[in-house]
C-alpha cells in the first residue's frame, strides 16, 4: 500500500511539474501583425530620410540617412540603417509570441559587436 502511494505521488508530481514547464502559446496581435507585414513587403527596399528633431545635435548623424528593408523572414525582419559611410546599426524587428520586439544591432568598423547592441528600442 505504501509503495502504491509513493508511486502515485510521484507520478502526480511529474505530471504537475511537466504542464508547469510547457511553453505558452503564441499569441497573434492584429495591430502587430499588420504592421510587421506592411514592412515585410517593404523587403530589397531602401529609403531616404532626414532627422525632424534633434534637440541636441547627435553626433555621428551628419549624413544621408538611409533605412534598408534587407532581410525578411516570418519572424525577423532586418533593417541596416545607413548614415553617410557609417553602415554600423541595424534594426532587428523580431515576432516574439507575446507581440513585437525592437533592438538595435551596432557594430564596430571591424564587424564586433560594440559595447552598446541589441538593445531595445
Amino acid at each position: 500500500m505504501k509503495k502504491t502511494l509513493l508511486a502515485l505521488s510521484l507520478g502526480l508530481t511529474f505530471a504537475a511539474q511537466a504542464q508547469i514547464v510547457q511553453p505558452a502559446p503564441l499569441v497573434s496581435i492584429a495591430t502587430h501583425d499588420a504592421f510587421f507585414e506592411k514592412i515585410k513587403a517593404l523587403c530589397g527596399k531602401a529609403f531616404a530620410g532626414k532627422i525632424a528633431v534633434d534637440n541636441p545635435a547627435a553626433p555621428g548623424f551628419d549624413g544621408a540617412l538611409i533605412m534598408h528593408v534587407r532581410r525578411c523572414t516570418d519572424t525577423e525582419l532586418q533593417i541596416p540603417f545607413h548614415v553617410g559611410d557609417n553602415h554600423s546599426r541595424t534594426w532587428i524587428i523580431t515576432k516574439t509570441g507575446a507581440g513585437l520586439s525592437l533592438k538595435h544591432d551596432h557594430r564596430n568598423q571591424d564587424g564586433s559587436h560594440d559595447e552598446q547592441t541589441m538593445y531595445g528600442g
